[in-house]
């Protein structure tokens, strides 16, 4: 495996591994921050709502600007807010980082598949699938690296975990392929009806998987 997929299957696992290791934290969050189940929820919510506003625009300044170029901002940008989170003293502020974060993920993992494909023409069936197989592997090993950070070291050392694999990532994405800036509008895309039928699905997929994962955490605790 050479170094540009590597960097792009670790940036897969910034985004993957982070949401779902937060799941076991959520109960010990908000009892030592003093806040019920629903805002403790809305820490994860936070995140994946940073993710699906940004990933459009992002995709569209990645065009503009090049791919590698927003994809190493994101990563840089995902490994401070992890820090930041670590050491944030308040839910509101938990909160809002955790939305910056969000946005930060969308600018890595949303073009990873582009990048897959532009660097792999004549084995992009195998980039992929990697890719794929990077993202299950990820929500697998999330929950229960979450578990063992929470219940040795605290829950705030949850937010530390991907910090090493964003500044890994960070420091091969310098051989990822370059991607020349491309044009397009936004606004063309919003009215297209495949693009309103992708994100209703989305919709309800996440609400019906976080739904049971989110919940199922504090039955557990």
């Amino acid at each position: 495996m050479d170094l540009r997929l590597l960097s792009l299957l670790l940036g897969v696992l910034v985004s993957t591994v982070n949401e779902s290791a937060l799941t076991p934290a959520l109960p010990f969050l908000a009892r030592d921050l003093r806040v019920g189940s629903a805002l403790a929820q809305g820490v994860v919510t936070a995140g994946l709502l940073g993710s699906a506003l940004a990933y459009l625009p992002l995709t569209l300044l990645a065009g503009r600007v090049g791919a590698g170029r927003v994809y190493r901002t994101g990563l840089f940008l995902h490994a401070l807010a992890a820090l930041l989170l670590y050491l944030a003293p308040s839910w509101p502020l938990l909160f809002g980082l955790r939305f910056l974060q969000g946005i930060a993920a969308a600018g890595v993992v949303g073009l990873v598949p582009g990048l897959a494909a532009a660097g792999y023409l004549h084995r992009r069936g195998y980039a992929l699938g990697l890719v794929a197989s990077t993202v299950a592997a990820g929500t697998l090993l999330g929950p229960a690296l979450g578990g063992l950070l929470t219940g040795s070291w605290g829950w705030r050392f949850v937010f530390l975990l991907p910090l090493p694999f964003a500044l890994l990532a960070l420091s091969q994405s310098g051989h990822l392929p370059g991607l020349p800036p491309q044009g397009g509008d936004l606004g063309r895309l919003f009215r297209t009806r495949p693009l309103l039928l992708a994100l209703l699905a989305t919709a309800l997929y996440f609400a019906h998987t976080l739904g049971l994962t989110v919940a199922l955490a504090f039955f557990l605790a």
